[in-house]
C-alpha cells in the first residue's frame, strides 16, 4: 500500500510540473489549455485525489 501511495504522489507531482511548465511556455494572452484539456485535467485531478484518499 505504501508503494501505491508513493506512486500516486509521484504522478501528482508530475501532473503539477506539467501544468506549471505548459503555462509558462505560452503567452499570457493565450489560454494555457483548451476547454477539453481543462476538463480532462480537472477529471484527472479529481480521480487522483480520490485514489490518494482511498489509498490512505
Amino acid at each position: 500500500v505504501s508503494s501505491a501511495v508513493e506512486s500516486l504522489h509521484s504522478l501528482n507531482d508530475q501532473i503539477s510540473h506539467f501544468i506549471v511548465n505548459k503555462s509558462k511556455m505560452l503567452d499570457e494572452d493565450n489560454d494555457a489549455f483548451l476547454p477539453s484539456e481543462k476538463e480532462s485535467l480537472k477529471n484527472a485531478m479529481m480521480l487522483m485525489r480520490h485514489l490518494l484518499m482511498d489509498a490512505q
